[in-house]
């Protein structure tokens, strides 16, 4: 039979997406922010936070996380645009972030050394 083996208790509402795992630690994100969270112990080891939008699906590379962020409406208006966020994925320190139109709440994927992007505008993108 299954049981836990760790708990990380959060602040927040954790979005229903995919966990992210590289490096022994399980990549979440929660609310507004990418957390990276020890696999045996539960401890927090990363804490990355924005102040707009809401973080999802977050996808370890080498040593780089990215995370997205989706549009943030204003009487039905785009307010502030969906980034793509490449972070540090040990120490949680932010490397770039690019703005995409649409919201970007599908994660990202990679081929090769190519990032792929879908946006709810219909586009898919590839950044490299």
């Amino acid at each position: 039979a299954g049981q836990i083996i760790v708990q990380f208790k959060t602040e927040g509402t954790v979005l229903v997406t995919a966990p992210g795992l590289a490096y022994d630690n399980v990549y979440i994100t929660l609310d507004n922010s990418l957390y990276a969270i020890d696999r045996f112990s539960g401890k927090e080891h990363l804490h990355f936070q924005r102040t707009q939008g809401f973080l999802v699906s977050p996808t370890v590379v080498g040593n780089i996380g990215y995370c997205s962020t989706t549009d943030v409406l204003t009487n039905g208006k785009v307010s502030i645009p969906g980034m793509l966020y490449a972070v540090d994925a040990h120490t949680g320190v932010q490397l770039w972030s690019y703005p995409l139109p649409g919201s970007i709440g599908d994660g990202v994927a990679f081929a090769g050394d190519t990032l792929l992007v879908k946006s709810d505008d219909g586009y898919l993108y590839a950044i490299h």
